[in-house]
């Protein structure tokens, strides 16, 4: 008793320890969390948080925004903004691109009599795409400032003419900083300085424009481009205009360069900007401007040609219409190419006139009229032409007896995250310009929803079905027989009708737009305003509330970067205007040189990169020439502040850095007492003159039981500098609520600073228990550059960005790698377990394999908002798994055979790995250490052998990948001599007078010699020897030569033996009168029947006796009997023979029980 209280004692004593350092560790855990006390980086795991408060790494926002929420999370994007990051910006001109020499090359072959000295080179409309590997590549292509045309009537200079087309270039890059030197995609065949003749019937100079390039879901780069002639207007001649249309390529990278296909005309026609989108795994959907039906010259102003044809002339008058067309490109499984559903017409489908319009040959999808600005909803007569913005007339095309044009193009696809597509395009209308009727150029919305259809028996989902009431509802009541049949069975929209459904027509001013959407939901439209280049934000579903018709009439609603809305002048460059209770104008305008005379920007491309950031590849024209350059561009909207925010390590973070050489992010966490704002400051030359500023607003915000606005707390590199609450210009001082802590790097430093949630003794009141969601004011000094949130302003609290207060998220066990598996040569599962609320990403994952390797499964958090992982980070988890090689077991028998004539080459293997590649190594001792060799008939030394013999054999597995070298025992492999059968003659031959053969028939193996052939009345000796004694033997086991006696009888001295089979002739032989015939061989076959023996009979009552002389002419008759009698009477007998079995085994089992009965009464009885 008195070693358990003992015991008893040493277990209390060990609890209270424990419990003191439990206690101690909360403790210290409570002010770590209130104090920022100095362990911050240690967390459960072990692990540090590179960006962590404590930290002297200074984040940027790369750095940041790294954890995944739900797609369409963020509900209020009128207040989402896009933040330049001017440190980041990557500006060149076109000659240090390309170098200098490749400069002058490209211009001496492109500039006419190479007068390089007027002729400026340029790139234009660029594209940007990041890989699935990292890797960025842009697009581009090439045009001339000024070139010559050569005419019939002469050299004509055509100053400011852009040479439209010439080659089509990539570049790629890893860190958007370093690109590599331009490689061709697609190469004009233009010639050295030759010019170009345009009153040629056989030009065929040609160039491209328009690149395109889209990453497909297999991880091929897909390019599209658009081949026209060079001449005027890119088309000469109707023969010429063949050329012209849409190619494509597919292309595989190889580090920094790509292998490309060759390319492939999948369009014939004129057309502009065409674009892809990947609609599932096996459709690709392309989309271009279409001309309808080509802008084509009237007669009477084109030159005629010799052969008859027109072409173009500078004082000719265009004819045109235009719309948005798309051909769908069904994926061929065996080639991996896309297979267009429409068919290119033939060659000679154009003539330059009036009158041949020549529908579109693909499917339309958006059109609309170009509109007067007074009616949008009717045509303009174009009857008489209008004045374009060159001087030149536009006339239209003629459609049902009207002079009509249609005025849609350069279209932009996106499919967004809740799957409905958007399409913004280039729509013409006539505007009233002073008094001067001209077309301009404004952007459109289109919308289309998937429409469920009936194709080959499936429900399938399509886009474009929505064109108009009537097309969406013949589409929908149809039966498709294939994918193929469901665009080329119409035209899409008529030739003069307008659709889709969904629109907006001109919008706003602007030409060449492009559309893409954040994960989060917030959409980005970017459009070319010379000489600036615009992107504005919408919500999730492609909606931008600049979208406006007044009245009917064209309403245009846009910012501008000189802070004008609708023309009215706003203050502090205000981006972000209140237009009504809940619509703002967000417009972000790239150019930094607004409306001067410096230069602008051309067309370029935008590409959403990760989370929050947007690239913009941009062509920039100045004094110095054509910059190439690639801006970024961050998305701040709400942040998350999570009451757990150190050991979840939440890195929600706005950014400011458009302005300043210095830069900063804002991150913010809670507990219960505080509300922290971690501030990273990048600045390599820190002031204390420079601070940081926050806003913050609280519904519950009160000092002394007066409500104000916010909470504004400024700070510098040392200390706080300013602690106030707000209302209506007047301030009250709470520094006492505040503090800030410091932590210094070389490139900057980090603040963080922690507030109040409440503070009784003050009647201090910031947040209380109902406070869900605050709003975050920030911006930063440097020197005299005052730096902001884009798009935010001070005084309208209905600007700044939502803060939303979160309690923690659960955190999930991050998986472990499995133990390592073994190669079997069959396909393995991963075998990682999948943590609830988790999923495995199919991109990046390989969740089964059959080589030995590593791997890794890619698992994402299916709901971020509610769930963290383990380290508190929420970014998908790399999880790796091996298959390893292994040491195969090669089991070998031993075998015996007889000598074939061929090499023997394997005995009986098994393996416990399924497909392992096997060599055989053979020997001529059983240690397996001497080789055969060639005398044993092997083709080589150590190969199989083919002589009769003893062997010996190994089974051999090299080392490969997958699996280590392993080897059989030394197993014998014996070759025995073949037994030929001894040849016998059936009987003698009767004398003819002819000579005859002796009918006897050596066996393959042995050699024929002697008598073979006879003519006289006598006896002939045949003799049979073996072809080799090694490798053969009679069936007696002897291996001497065979002699053969036979006869040629006469007729009065012999009898004739006739063999007869189912009553026909089966052979016949002679024999001496008194002498016996041999037993024919081989015996007789019939179907499914057995061979008995030889009857005297044909009813088969008495078998012939072989040992019988034969004295007269004998007729002996095989006798057949039925296989499945046979096999009844097995079966019968096999049936007598189990029921006998059942029954002696009844009798045993009997005996045995009355045995035991008896022994166990004997045993009672001699107890009693």
């Amino acid at each position: 008793m008195k070693y358990k209280m003992s015991q008893l004692k040493v277990i209390a004593i060990f609890i209270v320890i424990v419990l003191i350092i439990l206690f101690s560790n909360k403790i210290n855990i409570k002010n770590l969390r209130t104090n920022i006390g100095t362990n911050q980086n240690e967390f459960k795991n072990g692990e540090t948080y590179l960006y962590s408060v404590d930290s002297n790494v200074i984040g940027t926002i790369s750095n940041f925004n790294t954890a995944q929420k739900s797609l369409d999370s963020e509900t209020n994007y009128l207040r989402s903004t896009l933040e330049y990051n001017k440190n980041e910006d990557f500006d060149i001109l076109i000659d240090d691109l390309f170098g200098k020499d490749e400069i002058t090359k490209i211009k001496n072959r492109y500039c006419y009599k190479q007068n390089t000295s007027e002729c400026q080179l340029r790139i234009a409309q660029p594209r940007i795409i990041k890989t699935k590997s990292g890797k960025y590549i842009l697009t581009f292509y090439t045009t001339l400032n000024q070139i010559y045309l050569n005419y019939n009537s002469g050299e004509n200079k055509l100053s400011n003419m852009i040479m439209g087309s010439i080659d089509v270039y990539y570049t790629v890059s890893s860190d958007l900083k370093n690109w590599t030197k331009p490689e061709l995609i697609y190469e004009s065949n233009y010639k050295n300085g030759a010019g170009v003749n345009s009153n040629s019937s056989n030009n065929t100079a040609y160039g491209y424009v328009f690149p395109f390039l889209l990453e497909l879901s297999d991880g091929r780069i897909m390019s599209l481009a658009a081949k026209r002639g060079i001449a005027r207007y890119a088309y000469a001649t109707a023969s010429a205009y063949n050329i012209n249309g849409l190619y494509i390529r597919y292309g595989t990278m190889n580090g920094n360069s790509i292998n490309w296909t060759a390319e492939e005309q999948i369009y014939k026609g004129n057309l502009y900007d065409p674009t892809a989108i990947e609609v599932s795994d096996d459709e690709l959907q392309v989309y271009f401007t279409s001309i309808a039906p080509v802008q084509y010259m009237q007669t009477d102003q084109a030159s005629k040609m010799s052969n008859g044809e027109y072409y173009y002339t500078a004082s000719s008058s265009l004819h045109n219409s235009s719309g948005v067309a798309m051909i769908s490109m069904l994926k061929n499984k065996s080639t991996e190419k896309y297979v267009s559903t429409y068919s290119m017409p033939g060659d000679n489908l154009l003539q330059y006139n009036k009158t041949n319009t020549n529908t579109y040959v693909a499917y339309r999808i958006i059109q609309s009229y170009v509109a007067t600005k007074a009616n949008p909803n009717l045509p303009y007569n174009f009857d008489n032409g209008l004045s374009a913005s060159n001087g030149k007339k536009v006339y239209g095309i003629k459609s049902n007896g009207q002079i009509i044009q249609m005025g849609d193009g350069m279209a932009s696809p996106l499919i967004l995250n809740n799957k409905t597509m958007v399409m913004p395009l280039e729509t013409t209308y006539i505007k009233d310009n002073n008094g001067v009727i001209g077309q301009t150029l404004g952007i459109s919305l289109a919308y289309s929803n998937p429409t469920m259809l009936n194709i080959d028996g499936k429900s399938k989902s399509k886009y474009w079905i929505d064109l108009s009431n009537a097309f969406l509802n013949n589409a929908k009541n149809r039966t498709y027989n294939n994918e193929k049949s469901v665009y080329s069975t119409s035209t899409g929209l008529g030739e003069t009708e307008v659709g889709p459904i969904n629109r907006v027509i001109a919008a706003n001013s602007g030409s060449g737009p492009d559309i893409v959407q954040f994960p989060s939901g917030e959409t980005l439209l970017s459009y070319h305003f010379w000489p600036s280049f615009q992107i504005k934000i919408g919500d999730n579903t492609g909606h931008f509330v600049q979208e406006s018709r007044n009245n009917g009439n064209i309403e245009e609603i846009k910012c501008y970067v000189d802070g004008t809305y609708n023309n009215e002048k706003l203050a502090n460059q205000n981006l972000h205007k209140k237009i009504s209770k809940n619509t703002y104008c967000a417009a972000i305008n790239i150019t930094d040189y607004g409306t001067t005379s410096e230069g602008g920007y051309d067309f370029g491309g935008i590409y959403v990169d990760n989370s929050h950031r947007v690239l913009a590849a941009l062509a920039y024209l100045d004094s110095k020439g054509t910059h190439l350059k690639v801006s970024q561009y961050y998305l701040n909207h709400s942040i998350d502040s999570y009451s757990d925010g150190l050991s979840q390590k939440n890195d929600d973070a706005i950014f400011i850095g458009s302005d300043s050489s210095a830069q900063e992010t804002v991150r913010t966490y809670h507990d219960d007492n505080y509300l922290y704002f971690v501030i990273d400051r990048l600045d390599s030359s820190v002031s204390s003159a420079d601070s940081n500023g926050l806003r913050i607003h609280s519904d519950a915000l009160k000092l002394n039981g007066k409500k104000y606005n916010y909470i504004w707390v400024s700070s510098n590199n040392k200390k706080i500098t300013r602690a106030v609450v707000g209302i209506e210009g007047k301030f009250e001082d709470i520094s006492d609520m505040v503090f800030a802590k410091y932590v210094y790097a070389d490139n900057g430093y980090k603040v963080i600073i922690k507030i109040k949630k409440q503070d009784e003794s003050k009647k201090f009141y910031f947040i209380d228990n109902s406070t869900k969601k605050l709003e975050l004011f920030a911006a930063i000094t440097k020197g005299n550059v005052y730096d902001i949130l884009e798009g935010a302003k001070e005084s309208d609290m209905n600007t700044w960005i939502y803060v939303n207060l979160k309690e923690p998220k659960t955190k999930i066990t991050i998986p472990s790698s499995p133990t390592n598996k073994s190669y079997t040569g069959n396909v393995q599962s991963h075998g990682i377990a999948v943590p609830a609320n988790t999923s495995v990403v199919s991109y990046g994952s390989t969740t089964s394999a059959k080589d030995a390797g590593e791997y890794i499964v890619n698992f994402k958090i299916n709901d971020p908002n509610k769930y963290v992982w383990s380290d508190g980070t929420s970014e998908n988890k790399h999880v790796k798994w091996k298959i390893v090689q292994s040491t195969p077991e090669i089991f070998l028998t031993a075998k015996s055979t007889s000598y074939t004539g061929n090499a023997i080459e394997s005995n009986p293997v098994s393996t416990n790995i399924t497909g392992l590649k096997i060599v055989y190594k053979y020997y001529s001792n059983n240690e397996c250490t001497v080789a055969t060799t060639t005398k044993t008939g092997a083709k080589n030394n150590g190969e199989a052998p083919v002589n009769a013999g003893t062997y010996y054999v190994k089974a051999i597995s090299n080392e490969t990948l997958n699996t280590k070298q392993a080897s059989s025992s030394c197993v014998k492999l014996t070759i025995n001599k073949k037994k030929l059968t001894i040849p016998t003659k059936i009987g003698d031959k009767i004398y003819t007078g002819d000579e005859q053969d002796s009918g006897i028939q050596c066996p393959k193996g042995s050699k024929s010699s002697g008598d073979l052939k006879g003519t006289k009345v006598k006896s002939y000796t045949q003799i049979c020897t073996l072809s080799s004694t090694t490798n053969y033997i009679w069936s007696d086991g002897t291996v001497d030569p065979i002699k053969i006696e036979w006869k040629i009888l006469s007729l009065e001295d012999s009898y004739k033996v006739t063999f007869i089979s189912e009553g026909k002739e089966l052979y016949s032989s002679y024999v001496s009168s008194g002498e016996k015939i041999s037993r024919p061989t081989p015996n007789p076959t019939k179907d499914n029947y057995k061979f008995d023996d030889w009857y005297i009979d044909e009813t088969f009552k008495t078998k012939f006796d072989f040992n019988t002389a034969i004295k007269q002419n004998v007729s002996v008759y095989a006798k057949f009997i039925e296989e499945k009698a046979v096999k009844i009477a097995k079966t019968e007998s096999n049936k007598t023979l189990l029921i006998g079995s059942l029954l002696i085994a009844m009798l045993l089992l009997v005996g045995v029980i009355t045995y035991l009965y008896k022994k166990k009464r004997k045993s009672v009885q001699q107890k009693q």
